[in-house]
């Protein structure tokens, strides 16, 4: 008996090397965190009409989502879609929107004490 190597060919090799650029590309253009071993697994599909996609890596706390619609309520924007994924001390919230994204939106998501990190992507045909 010898152990199966089938992964260690070449063509395996490659193979494996475009899966995995294919997930940072999802990440980094969708924020789109499929297979992630370190994050809430979330894959959001984005309404065509959806200008902004917000990825709110948060500490798993009660009351981060409620507080960051909050934000989004008092700043008058309205949310077009989103989706929110726990894993032990981490959150991971994706939330499109349609609307402009006032700066002082941004500011205040990112001064939250729970905040981890917020980025802030531009949606367009060929990302949604």
């Amino acid at each position: 008996m010898t152990p199966h190597i089938g992964g260690s060919t070449l063509e395996a090799q490659n193979d494996i090397g475009r899966f995995v650029a294919g997930k940072i590309v999802d990440y980094r253009t969708r924020g789109i965190t499929e297979m992630s071993v370190n994050i809430p697994n979330l894959t959001l599909q984005a309404n065509p009409d959806a200008r902004y996609r917000l990825c709110h890596i948060h500490r798993n706390m009660p009351g981060v989502l409620a507080a960051v619609n909050q934000t989004f309520a008092t700043q008058g924007v309205n949310i077009n879609g989103q989706i929110l994924g726990t894993q032990a001390e981490v959150g991971y919230a994706l939330t499109d929107i349609a609307s402009e994204l006032p700066v002082e939106t941004v500011a205040a998501l990112r001064a939250m004490t729970e905040t981890v990190r917020l980025r802030v992507l531009e949606l367009d045909s060929a990302n949604a």
